[in-house]
């Protein structure tokens, strides 16, 4: 049961990291909130490091959907 939860939130929180990316959601964008990594990486930068890291975090998911990743050691 916990390997479904963890799913679905690492789905859910990767296809948002995936969807803020493509789209430029300004709650993602918010300089107030990362300015350091802005700065670093530029706009675009950001942009494309929240593409794949939403494609890591949904990833991840899918494994702990499919049994690969399990919680619990069993």
């Amino acid at each position: 049961m916990e390997s479904t939860i963890a799913g679905v939130v690492f789905s859910f929180f990767g296809l948002v990291g995936v969807a803020g990316g493509l789209w430029n959601w300004q709650v993602l964008m918010e300089p107030s909130h990362n300015y350091s990594f802005i700065r670093a990486l530029g706009p675009k930068g950001m942009r494309v490091f929240y593409v794949v890291l939403g494609f890591f975090l949904f990833g991840v998911g899918t494994a702990f959907l499919l049994s690969v990743i399990r919680l619990g050691g069993r």
